[in-house]
């Protein structure tokens, strides 16, 4: 029962850390990229793609970390070492 009640205690400690993320996930959203497709012209690509109005800014940030996930994994798939970890 210890180990259950430390693991749950684990998780817990775990979840209260990464709420502190989601927050500044949101102040970002709402400081930066809202004002950002706010700003951006009716017939650009950003608004053609993402939309315009509430919920663009959040379009944007998934679109940004998309793009650095992507651009992660292919410099990294160009690693020989890495690619010989397994």
């Amino acid at each position: 029962m210890k180990g259950f009640l430390k693991e749950i205690h684990t998780l817990r400690d775990r979840a209260a850390g990464r709420s502190g993320d989601v927050r500044r996930g949101g102040v970002l959203v709402d400081r930066v990229f809202e004002p950002l497709m706010a700003a951006a012209p009716p017939d650009g690509l950003a608004v053609a793609l993402l939309g315009t109005g509430k919920g663009s800014g959040a379009a944007l940030l998934f679109a940004a970390l998309w793009a650095l996930g992507v651009t992660t994994c292919l410099l990294f798939r160009r690693d020989q070492a890495i690619r010989r970890m397994e």
